[in-house]
């Protein structure tokens, strides 16, 4: 690849560095309280707690007349308060849910960053047909990059040779497994 296509891939698809988007960490805690199950749970809970209102209303609200009609009262006030209870259990449990979660996807994070940290700052590649040390953030679409036992690899190249290579996932997905190519 000569150094005019280099250059032309630069400008087309920018430095070869990542991203770095930077969100607080509390907003990356509250939006594990809005996904499908937790809004199902905060669903539910809002209908226990609307039915412990109406159940409450309807107790304060019955006049003497009607009072002996009630076969069991205490039947009616357990009931109550079982919606209550039913309303703080899935509130509770929203909130152990997305604490855990939040730690899992931090751990995720954390893991992810340290393999970031991991990877060399050159490579070893072959542009028109001399073998150079390039800088990463350099590296182009196309760039012949050249690894040997040891390296760390860059997770967007595309293999063209391989023999006896060894791919430790448990850095990618944190599971304790090895692959043989």
């Amino acid at each position: 690849m000569s150094d005019l296509q280099v250059q032309r891939l630069k400008q087309e698809f920018g430095s070869n560095k990542p991203s770095l988007r930077h969100t607080p960490e509390i907003f990356k805690y509250l939006s594990e309280y809005g996904g499908l199950f937790p809004t199902l749970m905060w669903l539910g809970a809002m209908i226990a707690f609307i039915g412990y209102s109406t159940n409450t209303a309807s107790l304060t609200n019955v006049s003497l007349a009607q009072t002996p009609i009630l076969i069991n009262k205490q039947h009616t006030h357990t009931h109550t308060h079982t919606q209550l209870y039913v309303g703080v259990v899935l509130i509770i449990n929203v909130f152990m849910m997305s604490t855990f979660t939040y730690m899992q996807h931090r751990r995720t994070r954390d893991i992810h960053e340290g393999v970031r940290m991991l990877l060399p700052y050159s490579y070893r590649v072959r542009r028109d047909g001399i073998v150079r040390v390039i800088p990463t953030v350099d590296l182009v679409v196309g760039d012949i990059v050249e690894i040997e036992k040891g390296d760390v690899i860059p997770a967007d190249i595309r293999l063209i040779s391989v023999s006896r290579l060894m791919v430790p996932f448990f850095l990618l997905i944190d599971e304790r497994m090895i692959f043989f190519f």
